[in-house]
């Protein structure tokens, strides 16, 4: 499809055309701190700078958040984790999307902390953490799959994970996220699920 599309102008078009994307970092830092306002000083907001802070450049702006108040950042990849540290970003860093076979010891020595939705990934992860002889035990965050169907842990295997990884001293449960499959539809009563 794209080879017949690129044949026609309109799509030629499309691909040439030049984008602009100004990003003012005061108005971020003001969001935040609003956002943050809103939803009260005892809630951690993540701020998601995945995918080069979806284009807007990912170091500029985890910092103008880090100074806004940002204590939380997420990203997709180890690499984006990485990236964050060697810009400065002292916060935590959540990677989203877990990490690749390999990976481990490379985001424990970053400080990253990674997405786990498999006992695999768990097992890999107090591995590393073993290899590395950390003075503490590495962190992660369970990733839920609530409908969305890309990644996650079964709510169904939840009991069985939880039970698995009691046998891992290595690493710990810090937190919990998912991925709403539907957050824009509406219940009967007009709120968001």
């Amino acid at each position: 499809i794209i080879n017949s599309l690129a044949a026609t102008s309109t799509y030629s078009r499309i691909e040439t055309r030049p984008n602009w994307a100004e990003v003012s970092l005061s108005a971020l830092r003001h969001n935040f701190r609003v956002l943050q306002e809103h939803v009260g000083k005892d809630v951690t907001i993540c701020a998601v700078v995945k995918c080069n802070a979806y284009g807007h450049g990912v170091e500029e702006c985890a910092l103008a958040l880090q100074q806004a108040g940002a204590t939380w950042f997420g990203v997709t990849s180890t690499d984006e984790g990485v990236v964050l540290r060697e810009a400065g970003v002292t916060g935590s860093v959540l990677v989203m999307c877990g990490l690749y076979a390999g990976e481990e010891e490379d985001a424990l020595r970053h400080s990253l902390t990674p997405a786990v939705f498999r006992l695999q990934d768990a097992e890999a992860l107090a591995r590393a953490a073993a290899r590395l002889r950390l003075s503490a035990k590495a962190r992660f965050h369970l990733k839920i799959d609530t409908g969305m169907g890309r990644l996650g842990l079964a709510l169904a295997e939840l009991e069985s994970f939880a039970e698995d990884i009691k046998r891992l001293p290595e690493i710990e449960f810090e937190g919990v996220f998912s991925h709403l499959a539907s957050s824009e539809v509406l219940d009967d009563q007009g709120t968001r699920e």
